[in-house]
């Protein structure tokens, strides 16, 4: 199991995240390339507004990383409510990332993750 894995599966089941596309430098079936995995992080919380005013939905970011897998910004793509977006925005901003390579060299990128919120793993 990667490290990918074992850090998906340790997620909050209340927040379920799916796996990340890479939108920029992407390979060519020709180059060697290793992905970005997140290596540290912190668990989304979700926002007790928003789950008191019943917000549930997907949330789309775009994580610009740089050469040292940094996270330089994150673009919300999807809105469900300011306060999850919020919620995904600083908390992914906070993550740390291993280095995306391209030819042996690591390389800026961007990549796009989607945050799952459901309220149901609430109910008892």
């Amino acid at each position: 199991m990667g490290i990918f894995q074992r850090l998906h599966s340790s997620f909050s089941s209340r927040i379920q995240t799916s796996r990340y596309d890479i939108t920029e430098n992407s390979p060519q079936s020709n180059e060697m390339y290793i992905e970005p995995r997140v290596i540290e992080y912190a668990p989304i919380a979700y926002p007790q507004q928003a789950r008191e005013l019943g917000m549930e939905g997907v949330v789309v970011v775009k994580i610009n990383l740089d050469i040292f897998g940094n996270v330089k910004a994150v673009h919300v793509l999807k809105s469900v409510h300011p306060d999850l977006d919020q919620a995904v925005s600083e908390t992914v901003g906070k993550w740390k990332f291993s280095p995306a390579i391209k030819k042996r060299k690591p390389v800026n990128i961007s990549i796009i993750r989607s945050f799952s919120f459901h309220l149901t793993a609430y109910k008892s």
